[in-house]
């Protein structure tokens, strides 16, 4: 039960970091190997920290896989992180959710009981 809320506070976390990592790589100009861009990325704050925290997460994920079975972790996970991720964006933009939107939600929420409770 403990890793189960492991793997939801997982999925949290990268559901919230992922939009404010978009948000703070933002729109830059390529040039050509892409080293400025490289440098310029990882000197923002506004990406460096939420990537940081992002990656905190999945070293605890990988921690998780190994005590919880693969049919279940990644589905859990996916999950959540699909639904933060979605929930944060909207917050950050400032803007309502969709129905259709709610419904998709409720849909992947619906999949993922059907696929741990038959485990």
């Amino acid at each position: 039960m403990i890793y189960i809320i492991g793997l939801l506070v997982v999925g949290i976390i990268w559901g919230i970091t992922n939009p404010f990592m978009e948000s703070g790589v933002g729109n830059k100009q390529q040039d050509l190997f892409g080293f400025k861009s490289f440098i310029q990325t990882i000197l923002n704050y506004k990406f460096i920290i939420p990537f940081g925290i992002n990656q905190s997460a999945s070293i605890f994920y990988y921690y998780l896989l190994g005590h919880t079975p693969l049919s279940l972790g990644p589905v859990i996970v996916n999950c959540v992180n699909s639904a933060t991720t979605v929930i944060t964006e909207s917050r950050l933009k400032k803007q309502q959710l969709k129905q259709k939107t709610w419904i998709g939600l409720i849909l992947i929420f619906i999949g993922t009981y059907l696929v741990c409770s038959s485990k």
